[in-house]
């Protein structure tokens, strides 16, 4: 599997780009699910640092984040954030038990074992402490996109067809892609696994979580989004993933 680099700076002012908005519903449930705002909690793949920052500003103080990129990082702690670390995509820089709440946005379909990169999460997370997992859905038949995985019917039509056959037999082990390389970046290109909800959800009761919300939605959380997403089986073929689960065990 080729790397993306992550070293550039082309990628972090991408994300410098993204407006505030499109975090919004991370937060929100990350607010949500914190028992006060002394809880510690953990941004995974924290970027620039804005989640963390945003947090802060509303006195969530306990936040940390990491990173496997020095110059993403780097731009975190610009921001006065000190608990950024960087991680070598393997091995968390964290004790097991420690945090009340871990959290990933964007990046689960950017790791290169989807499996063990939530399992690790699992391990740093406190019994009874919350996991949420948000990221595009690489199954997404009601979605209009030009990535090559998700582009034209005859590839809806198999995302469709892949789509039942895991709802009937979970396996847990998701499908790896190649990364997009082209000159002129474009979000997603350095997506190598296929993200999808019954994946996603299969791997976290696996390692001893209970699902609590799920939704095929990742920046939307309206009475309307509610609604669509609760019509039967539509939330898999929605456009994106977006997971809460509780540690039971």
């Amino acid at each position: 599997m080729k790397k993306f680099d992550y070293e550039n700076e082309q990628y972090l002012k991408k994300l410098d780009e993204l407006p505030e908005s499109n975090y919004s519903k991370y937060i929100a449930f990350i607010k949500q699910y914190l028992k006060s705002k002394d809880s510690k909690f953990l941004d995974i793949g924290c970027g620039n640092g804005k989640i963390l920052s945003l947090l802060r500003e509303n006195g969530y103080e306990s936040g940390y984040g990491c990173d496997i990129s020095k110059v993403f990082i780097n731009a975190a702690k610009k921001k006065g954030l000190k608990n950024v670390f960087y991680y070598d995509g393997i091995n968390f820089p964290f004790k097991e038990n420690y945090f009340d709440l871990v959290g990933s946005f964007n990046v689960l379909e950017h790791v290169e074992d989807p499996e063990e990169f939530l399992e690790s999460q699992v391990k740093i997370l406190k019994k009874r402490g919350h996991i949420i997992v948000g990221c595009p859905n690489f199954l997404s038949v009601l979605y209009r996109n030009n990535h090559r995985r998700l582009k034209g019917v005859g590839r809806k039509l198999s995302n469709l067809l892949i789509i039942f056959s895991k709802l009937l037999s979970p396996s847990s082990k998701f499908e790896k892609i190649e990364p997009v390389k082209r000159k002129k970046f474009e979000y997603d290109d350095d997506a190598i696994v296929v993200t999808n909800l019954i994946d996603i959800k299969a791997v976290l009761s696996k390692n001893g979580c209970s699902l609590i919300y799920e939704s095929g939605f990742i920046n939307y959380d309206s009475l309307l989004f509610r609604l669509i997403n609760r019509v039967p089986l539509i939330r898999y073929t929605l456009p994106s993933c977006f997971v809460v689960a509780k540690k039971i065990k």
